[in-house]
């Protein structure tokens, strides 16, 4: 009796141990110890200063990136934010100041929020369901009513600001042949006005009250087009511009009954040539006139005026890693992204690093002169932020195309070559063109036209007449008209690969198909029955071959792609399923490799084995890429951006498409884990635990100095910046290390070593006199 209670006390403890050292959680002093989070809000699209009872010391601000927030008008800390979708649903279109709260427009005009303008607590939302969505609704706010009155495509509508109902919604009169898009109030009608272009100018008068049409009257105007500018001040007059004559009309509804022409020669004289106008309500009775894109002149009714310049330029800014400070910014003037597949970028290269002491280290941000087209070049230093040339260059050619060189010159600085209009190459540094001319006869560049759906290959020569060019070899049509090129993604030039095989249960070695020229397109596109697809490509740009294809039915994207090693990581949208779904290959040249040295294009080993399986996500995927580490030993993770602010650390093993249904015990003698068709997110995986992400559009990962660390920096709307450790910290002594501990054992194993050592001399000095 006595010894099975011992075994089963024995056995609890065996349970109690187990569950501790499985038990894993974060420390509260832990939290910012490793990582950092900034929440940020945008660029700001409306402003209002809160005059409400709670205090006078908020800003609350609506921005382009579908976000509302109360900023502290001393420090600019944000005391509340709210984040919307990031679609069009999520577009602030009007912000109100009501009392004590603040109202809010968002999803095309249908969706009206009230929220506390102190705590940023949700009051009411109303839905107009009767109502389209439209690009740009107007709103009209009615205080002594206590009502705001929306105006989308079709309908106008009157919500109660009280209780957020709403009071009467009509259609537009005339919807299909009148466009509405301006309107005003008095105390107990609202105006419409729209336009018929070429024709005239239509005001429909209905009833606050009731919400049904009393009158409607036209006004000649033969002059006007939909695209012609208005705009409806704060007195009810109504200001048009004409861009063909320059001039400006002028409505007073609904008492006017024909518009008052004003040349702008008479307002301002011939002072300048009127390039575009855009309006902007500054006063009861001014306008203000853009006659550049980044000038803008304010016209008022007693013809006097005065100009003001309007800048937005482009900036980069150094972040500490640790702390997320900001230590330095600068401005690049005259510089815009490129338009790549449909998204603005510009491009970053590390020239050189911190590495060729006593060299500074060199960055350059490539982009185009926002005036010409032209290339732009900004070399600084990434430690200081100072410029590396007395001025930023501009470059007289077009930049088509640019890649960085593997090969270095004398003073240990990665050139980079651009390709102009006239395929022409140009490198940076000019020095380097002996590096470039050892570059030419084995390197190989690669284009994709989103346009015209065509990749095309090209190699590098040297011609005595041109110079440096670029010379079509290759090209692949991956899309017709029906489908567009959505995505291209390389392999990362600074991953390295530590295992050339896979041990299988059976010993035997399965070889990596290891192409480092092999590159991810995807295109999107419908099918004759109009029906969404999305197709992958993996194709070899230096010989053009297409290695492998595979297409999705009744899928759509976006796409989010990770390309490492012999296997790709993709997401996607399954329409047939509603659900989303992560699919995973592998390629393999077989039990046999065919060049164990280098891998040649031109002589590539036979088509390779893909493994490829699919597994369902539970949840949505913005962003992706996989960690990386200084030589490749550690296991490699998936890092997921989710929707709602998270950022998953996924084991690559999870993705494995050779996960058996049923594992035998070479399966097992792998380490294969069974499949299962559900891919979770266990909340210990979610590295930024409880400091959500919003908006993130993309996560870059880095190597450290260590093999068991990588640094992962996200972006988006908000910042942040950790460290993770795939294999666990197998290089680094953990926190709760007992220092005191190990030093105390080495003092006394010092001493005892000494003293022995002393000991052991005076016992063999007596042996010796006896």
């Amino acid at each position: 009796m006595a010894a099975s209670t011992c075994i089963l006390n024995f056995v609890k403890c065996l349970i109690i141990l187990f569950f501790v050292n499985v038990s894993l959680a974060l420390y509260a002093d832990q939290v910012g110890k490793f990582d950092w989070n900034q929440k940020l809000i945008g660029k700001v699209k409306y402003a209002l200063f809160d005059h409400s009872t709670h205090s006078s010391k908020r800003i609350v601000v609506a921005t382009e990136e579908n976000v509302i927030a109360a900023l502290n008008s001393k420090t600019g800390a944000i005391l509340w934010r709210h984040v919307f979708e990031k679609t069009s649903v999520g577009i602030v279109h009007a912000l109100y100041n009501v009392g004590n709260d603040v109202v809010t427009l968002t999803g095309g005009g249908n969706i009206i929020r009230s929220w506390n303008s102190a705590t940023g607590v949700l009051h009411w939302e109303s839905v107009a369901s009767k109502s389209t969505a439209t690009d740009n609704p107007q709103s009209l706010l009615m205080l002594e009513k206590k009502t705001l009155v929306v105006l989308t495509s079709d309908t106008v509508f009157a919500v109660g600001l009280a209780t957020g109902k709403i009071k009467w919604t009509a259609e537009v009169p005339n919807k299909d042949t009148v466009v509405y898009k301006h309107f005003y109030t008095d105390l107990d009608n609202l105006y419409l006005i729209g336009t018929v272009e070429g024709s005239h100018v239509t005001i429909a008068t209905i009833s606050l009250e009731t919400g049904k049409v009393k009158l409607q009257t036209q006004v000649p105007a033969s002059w006007v087009l939909l695209s012609t500018t208005c705009k409806m001040l704060q007195s009810g007059r109504l200001i048009c511009f004409e861009p063909r004559m320059k001039y400006l009309y002028s409505l007073q509804p609904p008492s006017g009954d024909q518009f008052v022409p004003t040349a702008l020669s008479d307002v301002m004289g011939q002072l300048m040539v009127i390039k575009d106008v855009s309006f902007t309500d500054l006063h009861a009775d001014s306008v203000g006139v853009q006659v550049a894109p980044d000038h803008h002149i304010v016209i008022t009714v007693d013809a006097s005026g005065q100009a003001k310049l309007v800048k937005d330029l482009p900036q980069v800014f150094g972040i500490d890693n640790l702390s997320g400070e900001v230590i330095w910014q600068k401005l690049i003037p005259g510089i815009v992204p490129f338009q790549q597949l449909g998204k603005e970028t510009l491009p970053l290269f590390v020239l050189r690093t911190t590495a060729h002491f006593p060299h500074p280290p060199e960055y350059a941000v490539l982009g185009k002169h926002k005036a010409t087209g032209n290339g732009l070049l900004d070399v600084f230093n990434p430690i200081t932020g100072r410029c590396m040339t007395r001025e930023v260059i501009q470059l007289n050619y077009r930049v088509q195309h640019v890649s960085q060189l593997a090969q270095h010159d004398a003073d240990f600085v990665r050139p980079v070559i651009f390709v102009d209009t006239n395929k022409l190459i140009h490198v940076y540094p000019e020095t380097a063109t002996d590096v470039l001319m050892e570059a030419v006869a084995h390197n190989y560049l690669f284009s994709a036209d989103a346009d015209t759906g065509v990749v095309t290959g090209y190699r590098m020569s040297l011609t005595a007449e041109k110079g440096f060019t670029s010379e079509p070899v290759w090209s692949v049509i991956l899309s017709k008209d029906t489908q567009r090129i959505t995505n291209v993604v390389a392999k990362r030039q600074n991953e390295h690969v530590h295992s050339q095989g896979r041990v299988l249960g059976d010993r035997s070695v399965l070889y990596k198909y290891l192409n480092p020229n092999l590159v991810v397109f995807t295109t999107e596109g419908q099918d004759d029955q109009e029906k969404s697809y999305v197709t992958l490509y993996l194709i070899d740009v230096i010989s053009g071959q297409v290695v492998f294809s595979a297409n999705h039915q009744r899928a759509k994207g976006p796409v989010n792609i990770v390309h490492s090693e012999n296997w790709v990581v993709y997401t996607y949208w399954n329409q047939r399923l509603r659900r989303h779904e992560v699919a995973a290959l592998e390629m393999y040249e077989g039990r046999t490799q065919s060049n164990t040295t280098a891998f040649s294009s031109l002589a590539p080993p036979p088509t390779p084995i893909v493994e490829r399986q699919a597994y369902i996500l539970p949840y949505t995927v913005v962003a992706m890429t996989t960690t990386i580490t200084e030589k490749g030993i550690t296991n490699r993770h998936i890092l997921l951006a989710l929707a709602d602010g998270g950022i998953l650390d996924l084991p690559k093993a999870l993705l494995d498409p050779r996960r058996p249904n049923t594992p035998t015990a070479e399966h097992r003698e792998e380490g294969l884990i069974p499949y299962m068709p559900e891919i979770g997110a266990p909340k210990e995986m979610i590295i930024n635990y409880n400091r959500s992400v919003f908006n993130i559009d993309a996560i870059y990962s880095a190597p450290a100095g260590l093999e068991s660390t990588t640094l992962i920096f996200a972006y988006g709307l908000d910042l942040f910046c950790t460290r993770v450790w795939p294999s666990k910290m197998f290089d680094v002594l953990k926190d709760d290390f007992d220092y005191w501990l190990i030093s105390v054992v080495l003092t006394a194993l010092i001493l005892s070593s000494i003293i022995l050592q002393k000991m052991a001399a005076r016992k063999q000095l007596h042996a010796a006199w006896k």
